[in-house]
């Protein structure tokens, strides 16, 4: 055995026997209490939730919540309705999404696979693939199916047909995958950017390694040993027809309760995130993973793969090495290391959280989208909330200019960075503050930060990257430094953008009132008119793709709106050219100021089009 491999045996050993004494010597001591991680008698479960629940009744749609503890359910309830409007109660038959709940059940997969010696996760996950599947690859270092795990792989984010209408023709899980190919931004297990992508790469060697689809491995080998009768796993949940016909009864909402009708896409990659069941089948899946004392887990051959499986393998950059993940399970730190994930989507949300000492466990699922109050409320309530920040903590200097890892680089779609772009600002009270999000950072640690939101908090990590410049390292991706020139050149490009656009539409209107009012037309009017409406119809064009891509239309209309900010930007081109030939008659026309001040708007436009890439449709 090579020397790295046998201190990574020898690591490996220690974590699942520092797993198994804690087991073994009874659960922590909240446990033995018969408390919660966050100090709540076990006896006094049932009634601290209604509570909670009774408190935000009037912001809630349904919400079924259940906690469970080394395979024992303390408490399970069903709360609201499911369709408000037909007082539809919400029931043990309710069904309701995972989200990146789903993620998951591919880890599971992985991990099963591993066990039985077919996978390897620190192999190149090329070994799995068909030859040149990954043909754009920037960088030579392998991935792994680690990096997937992390989502350090390096991946680009997709957000073109990422949910797909119903009815709507979805491929093969392979041929989704190679037709929506990401760009490699970052060198393999250099900055964590959360990918469904990946995930749901890891989804297809699963495929590839076992020789079944992935819905079908999930179903022999997940939900029929655990007894999951009603989960569903194909974009059409056509997998579990009882599932499909509940999911029609079930409306959405917004997380303040605005009506989302039934909010049912496709997921194309659907590994990443299409799950849909009930709240029982969703609790027996939780209680697997901490399975009562040291019985073996229905997941699992062996209980050592389910220690390893819930041993943390990222950690955060800071002075305790506080673990991040552990084999795709996300790890949040508060009273207790809680290992899990949460999801999202159009129309639902839920979470799976699970302490592996006490073996407590939460599940929630609500028809609300991007709610927080019970899947981030909950999970405080059982495990524990942040620590309180103090004064005593003076952080590093982290003032300057940040994007988030988990971007769009490349393609008509890179504006999105843009967006994703904000400035962290140095504080008054030893903090920091991000105006454009309305976030405060206060220093718990020279090198921890929690996050508040106002009606959530997170927590944070700095470390440094290569070039001495801070990350910023919170949850399930990282944050990087920009080059503020970079950020002042996007921000003046959008300002002329703005006018250009206000230009234009002054152009056009005003011709229009002096043909209504019968004046003569000025010299060179048409040409500017014709100017001034390629400029709007670029920017239109372009607004066209962005509601498309909010709406979760199919590429082909996408790509139809690339195509005609091609054609515009061409025409806005061609009249810029001919304008610059005839550049000496300006001064012949009493109108050269207005052609002088057409050319600088086709001049902003083009460069908004050239440098967000609106042209790009293939």
């Amino acid at each position: 055995m090579k020397k790295r491999g046998l201190m990574r045996w020898i690591s490996l050993q220690l974590v699942v026997l520092i797993l198994v004494m804690m087991a073994a010597g009874g659960v922590s001591q909240a446990a033995e209490q018969g408390v919660t991680p966050s100090g709540i008698h076990v006896s006094d479960l049932e009634t601290e939730i209604e509570t909670y629940i009774e408190e935000y009744k009037d912001t809630t749609a349904a919400v079924s919540v259940a906690v469970f503890q080394n395979g024992e359910t303390i408490h399970e309830g069903y709360y609201g309705n499911g369709n408000m409007e037909m007082e539809l109660k919400n029931s043990t038959e309710t069904v309701m999404e995972w989200g990146s709940v789903t993620k998951m059940l591919v880890w599971v997969s992985v991990m099963q696979l591993v066990e039985l010696g077919e996978m390897n996760l620190s192999e190149d996950i090329r070994t799995y693939l068909p030859e040149g599947f990954l043909s754009n690859l920037k960088y030579d270092q392998p991935i792994t199916m680690m990096n997937l795990m992390h989502h350090n792989a390096g991946w680009e984010e997709q957000l073109i047909d990422l949910f797909i209408p119903i009815g709507e023709e979805v491929g093969e899980l392979g041929d989704v995958l190679k037709s929506s190919l990401p760009n490699q931004l970052y060198e393999p297990g250099t900055v964590v950017a959360y990918s469904n992508w990946g995930v749901s790469l890891a989804g297809y060697i699963v495929e590839r390694v076992s020789g079944m689809g992935f819905s079908d491995y999930v179903h022999k080998h997940i939900f029929e040993p655990l007894g999951m009768e009603h989960t569903a796993l194909l974009p059409t949940l056509e997998d579990n027809s009882w599932v499909n016909e509940q999911r029609d009864l079930l409306k959405c909402y917004s997380a303040d309760l605005r009506d989302l009708g039934p909010s049912r896409y496709q997921l194309a990659l659907y590994p990443a995130g299409m799950a849909t069941g009930t709240l029982e089948d969703f609790l027996l899946f939780g209680k697997a993973l901490v399975p009562k004392g040291r019985d073996r887990s229905e997941l699992f051959r062996k209980r050592e793969t389910l220690d390893q499986f819930l041993s943390p393998t990222l950690f955060y950059h800071d002075e305790k090495n506080t673990p991040r993940n552990a084999h795709g399970l996300w790890v949040d730190k508060t009273e207790v290391l809680a290992l899990g994930h949460g999801g999202n989507t159009p129309g639902a949300s839920a979470n799976l959280q699970f302490d592996p000492i006490s073996g407590i466990g939460l599940v929630v699922m609500t028809n609300q989208s991007g709610e927080t109050v019970y899947n981030i409320g909950l999970q405080e309530m059982i495990f524990g909330k942040y620590p309180e920040p103090t004064d005593e903590f003076q952080m590093r200097n982290i003032s300057g200019v940040y994007t988030q890892a988990r971007t769009i680089k490349t393609g008509a779609l890179r504006l999105y960075s843009f967006l994703l772009t904000m400035p962290f600002l140095s504080g008054n009270e030893n903090n920091f503050y991000v105006p454009m999000m309305g976030m405060e950072l206060i220093p718990v640690g020279f090198d921890r930060f929690l996050l508040d939101y106002g009606e959530t908090v997170g927590t944070g990590f700095v470390s440094e990257n290569k070039n001495g410049s801070p990350t910023l390292e919170i949850g399930v991706q990282d944050y990087l430094p920009k080059n503020p020139i970079v950020y002042a050149i996007e921000i003046f490009l959008i300002l002329i953008l703005g006018l250009a656009l206000i230009y234009s539409l002054y152009t056009i209107i005003r011709a229009l009132v002096r043909k209504l009012r019968k004046k003569p037309s000025e010299p060179k009017n048409g040409e500017r008119i014709l100017a001034s409406g390629g400029n709007l119809g670029l920017f239109f064009s372009f607004l066209y793709v962005v509601m498309n891509v909010i709406n979760y239309e199919t590429s082909r209309n996408i790509r139809l709106g690339l195509i005609l900010c091609t054609i515009f930007s061409a025409w806005i081109l061609i009249y810029l050219v001919r304008s610059i030939i005839a550049f000496k008659e300006w001064g012949k026309h009493l109108s050269s100021r207005k052609i002088f001040n057409t050319i600088l708007s086709c001049i902003a436009m083009l460069l908004n089009s050239f440098y967000w890439q609106w042209f790009k449709f293939w």
